[in-house]
This record gives C-alpha cells, sequence and structure tokens, in this order.
C-alpha cells in the first residue's frame, strides 16, 4: 500500500518548484488504496497561529490533519525559526480533524504521530537549544536516531539511497521527536 503525502513549505516555494516537482514524480509513487498516489501541496507559515490555520483547498478530498508521520527536514538553520517550528510541530501533533475523511484517519486515534527531524549540523549550539526546548517547553521526547542504524540504511542498496561514501552525508543527523502524554 502506498501513502498520502502532504508536502508544506512557504507560499513561494509551493507555487514555484514545490508543485512542480511533485507533480514531475508522482509517476513513479507507490499507490494508494485507491489505487493512485496521493500527493498534495499546502502552504505552511510557521508564524501563523495554529487556531488559524486553515486545512480547507480547493481540492476535491483534501489531506488534513491527524497525521500518521511528521517529517521535516533541513528546517533547523536559524534561532529565529526554532520556536515557530516547535509551535507547528506540537500543533500538527496534537491535531485532530473529526471531519477528516475516511482516507486520512489514524490506527489509533489516541496516538500521537512522531516527528522525523533531519538536519545538518551546522550549529552545534543551536541544535543542543533546538532539542532542549522541545523537551522542555514543548513536551517533546527527542531522541537521536542512532548514527550506525542511519549508515546502513543510507548506504544499503534495498534502503534505496545507496549513499556509500560517507562524506556524502556527513553531519546529517535524524532525531525522532515525540510528543509526551499529559
Amino acid at each position: 500500500m502506498g501513502y498520502d503525502v502532504l508536502s508544506t513549505d512557504l507560499g513561494i516555494i509551493v507555487d514555484g518548484v514545490l508543485s512542480q516537482n511533485i507533480e514531475a514524480n508522482t509517476r513513479s509513487l507507490r499507490l494508494n488504496s485507491f489505487g493512485q498516489p496521493r500527493m498534495q501541496t499546502k502552504v505552511l507559515d510557521w508564524f501563523q497561529d495554529p487556531e488559524e490555520r486553515r486545512w480547507r483547498s480547493s481540492v476535491e478530498e483534501p489531506l488534513v490533519p491527524p497525521f500518521d508521520l511528521i517529517v521535516t527536514a533541513d528546517t533547523v538553520y536559524d534561532s529565529s525559526l526554532s520556536q515557530p517550528l516547535l509551535r507547528t510541530l506540537h500543533a500538527l501533533s496534537t491535531a485532530s480533524n473529526p471531519s477528516s475523511t475516511s482516507l486520512i484517519r489514524r490506527t489509533s486515534s489516541s496516538s500521537v504521530p512522531p516527528v522525523y527531524l533531519a538536519l545538518e549540523v551546522r550549529d552545534p549550539a543551536l541544535i543542543a537549544n533546538f532539542i532542549e526546548s522541545a523537551e522542555r517547553d514543548w513536551n517533546f521526547k527527542c531522541s537521536r536516531v542512532d548514527h550506525g542504524r542511519l549508515k546502513k540504511l543510507v548506504e544499503s542498496k534495498a534502503g534505496g539511497l545507496g549513499w556509500e561514501d560517507e562524506s556524502v552525508w556527513e553531519g546529517v543527523e535524524v532525531w525522532k521527536l515525540k510528543l509526551r502524554k499529559r
């Protein structure tokens, strides 16, 4: 079974390269239970109040919260963006939409989606502050994916990446953030 994916970014990126990249690659995607890949794009501004965020769109059946998995890459690079990003991840982790279609449902309505955060360590202090704030201020449990396991996946031809030269992804870390139950 394939996946339904909602890709987000700022409006200029969604309207520019993101929508074009998704359209160009849709044919190579695994199919969902309805026989078609479902990938949609949506503008997501981390500075927008989550309470004011509207997930409805002109798409006939939009992909909306709750989500099963949240993935973000190369989004921790500027300290002024850390709190807006964490607020957004927290809101997405707790979001529910009782009117969402059955196409987008969690296996367990009480489950909280994991957040996988891939980043390049350019500024170790920034990363440490981000993780500390995620735990202290936003109630996430944070754990770094073991480098050995990551290396195995990244270098595995079966895993799909086949990056045999470790220097290609040197300095890359993957973190798992999971909202703690209150």
